[in-house]
């Protein structure tokens, strides 16, 4: 009886272990306050770190982990080392995300999740203007523009993009968590986005935080037009690079180009008997000069001249000898017998 009662708890214990050991994932909501989009964020589960789950906001919203400021149903930050589990966030409820405030990144993330051209010049004018020359100066520009130019990729803003471009923004710029701005726009099938930035010379071999390139991301998110496009990218690079060359091998030619390239091919009546004969004859005695002579034919060959009836010596001797026989007559002018 108490042997029976132990194994039975054995197995619930270990019933218990293997049932809490699985990781059971669920999505989270994320609401940016700043803006008022609210995204979607799949496969959560509650030994996630908050420090991944910003890292997987980077794709899903577009703003780079290093600006998130993620709260839970007061105004507490959510601290990046614990997890979903320690911060009592049930699944499928509301996660808010706000900007912080300082180097006035909530207007650079407003202006550019709207994408209002007149807004960026504004705000990136102020900015210049306020963090001054030097070279900490040109930094914070430069993150500016990268940022805002991550942003526009993500939401699709296509002249917003070009005159982020045109002012300076690097389109190798990756976020904190390893994401390009190229990857961003694959994984949210944003095409004519991804031609501008393939244009600008954003490397297609960039590979994120996970090891992965523009290509593989837009496959894992199923979008296939923007792998067409990735995929089109890739092989007009590989056309730029090939080199053909500006001669035909032996190989390449055909029957009439290896003995006179120059030859023209419309010939017909008279000069194709003749010149279907010589290239008999050539294969069949395996000698390089032709029985009608190699003067007279290549003349006659180049020039174009119409058929004469003037015959040398070597042709009225062919012509002597297959009247003879009349087979090999035929097979000597090109005939089928």
């Amino acid at each position: 009886m108490f042997v029976g009662k132990s194994k039975c708890n054995e197995l619930s214990v270990a019933v218990k272990c293997t049932s809490g050991s699985r990781k059971r994932h669920f999505k989270l909501h994320t609401k940016l306050q700043d803006t008022g989009e609210t995204f979607t964020v799949p496969k959560c589960h509650q030994n996630m770190k908050l420090s991944e789950l910003k890292c997987a906001l980077e794709m899903v919203a577009g703003i780079p982990m290093d600006l998130q400021r993620l709260s839970y149903l007061d105004q507490g930050d959510l601290i990046d080392q614990t997890t979903i589990g320690q911060n009592d966030i049930i699944p499928g409820t509301t996660v808010t995300m706000a900007i912080w405030p300082y180097n006035s990144w909530r207007q650079v993330v407003q202006a550019a999740s709207s994408g209002d051209v007149w807004k960026l010049k504004n705000v990136l004018s102020r900015r210049s203007a306020a963090n001054g020359s030097g070279d900490e100066g040109s930094y914070w520009q430069r993150r500016h523009l990268s940022t805002a130019l991550y942003i526009c990729a993500h939401r699709g803003h296509l002249p917003a993009l070009r005159f982020l471009l045109h002012s300076g923004a690097d389109p190798r710029f990756q976020t904190p968590g390893g994401q390009g701005v190229l990857h961003v726009a694959a994984a949210e099938g944003r095409i004519a986005c991804l031609r501008e930035l393939v244009q600008a010379g954003v490397p297609k071999d960039l590979r994120d935080g996970a090891g992965l390139t523009a290509l593989e991301v837009a496959r894992a998110r199923g979008q296939s037009d923007a792998m067409h496009q990735l995929m089109f990218s890739h092989w007009e690079d590989r056309a730029k690079r090939l080199r053909l060359p500006s001669y035909l091998d032996s190989a390449e030619l055909f029957a009439h180009q290896q003995f006179d390239s120059r030859l023209q091919t419309w010939f017909c009546g008279n000069h194709a008997q003749r010149y279907n004969a010589e290239v008999g004859g050539r294969e069949a005695r395996g000698r390089p000069k032709s029985a009608l002579g190699t003067a007279h034919s290549t003349s006659h060959h180049h020039t174009g001249s119409p058929a004469t009836h003037s015959t040398s010596t070597a042709q009225k001797a062919v012509v002597t000898t297959s009247n003879k026989t009349p087979r090999v007559r035929k097979k000597a002018w090109g005939v089928d017998g």
